[in-house]
């Protein structure tokens, strides 16, 4: 990150090796959280990238169902439908 210029690994811009390191070091802790605490140490940078993704996903507006998006919900014919 320090040679690309930017908070994210290619640069200014998140990309989607950003939202997988991301979710790796997510699982990680999920799965492992005493050692990830300890190893953390070790990978400070990644630990910093995480964080900017976690702040970003965070300050994302969610919309509501009314908001004009295509339901969900399928026809029998597997169409999706209003």
């Amino acid at each position: 990150m320090e040679k690309s210029g930017g908070a994210y690994l290619t640069g200014r811009r998140l990309t989607y090796i950003d939202l997988s390191l991301f979710q790796l070091v997510e699982g990680l802790r999920y799965a492992f959280p005493k050692r990830m605490k300890a190893f953390e140490e070790e990978i400070p940078a990644l630990c910093e990238l995480h964080d900017r993704v976690a702040a970003r996903r965070k300050s994302r507006p969610t919309f509501p169902a009314s908001a004009g998006f295509p339901s969900t919900k399928t026809a029998s014919s597997g169409a999706i439908r209003n």
